[in-house]
């Protein structure tokens, strides 16, 4: 559980910092950013379950790099005033992508270490 709650914290804040940072990323609330942060966790929360263990972390990382994209890119479309431009949809996948590479080395250990005992 704890993973899923640091999901919950990290995406928004990546997708906060993005926007706070580069111009090709543009939400116009705090809440479409929470909106597009949280459903960003739960899709990597659904993917590290589904995932991870089968393919590993390289490939669940490209995998959420990818659906990050997606979801980014998307809802620009739904949020009213969001403007994302590719290239900031790509840096901030890619953001996400160095933490999610983080949180896998750190769920692979630790499921390592606890089917060890």
């Amino acid at each position: 559980m704890i993973h899923f709650i640091i999901k919950l914290i990290v995406c928004p804040t990546v997708v906060y910092l993005s926007d706070l940072l580069f111009r090709s990323v543009e939400f116009s609330t705090s809440g479409q950013i929470l909106l597009v942060g949280w459903t960003l966790s739960i899709a990597a929360y659904i993917a590290d379950v589904a995932l991870l263990e089968r393919y590993g972390n390289i490939l669940q990382t490209i995998i959420d790099f990818v659906v990050a994209i997606s979801i980014i890119m998307i809802y620009q479309y739904f949020l009213p005033a969001a403007v994302v431009t590719f290239s900031g949809a790509l840096i901030t996948a890619l953001l996400l992508a160095v933490t999610e590479y983080a949180a896998h080395v750190w769920l692979l250990q630790r499921k390592k270490n606890y089917t060890k005992s």
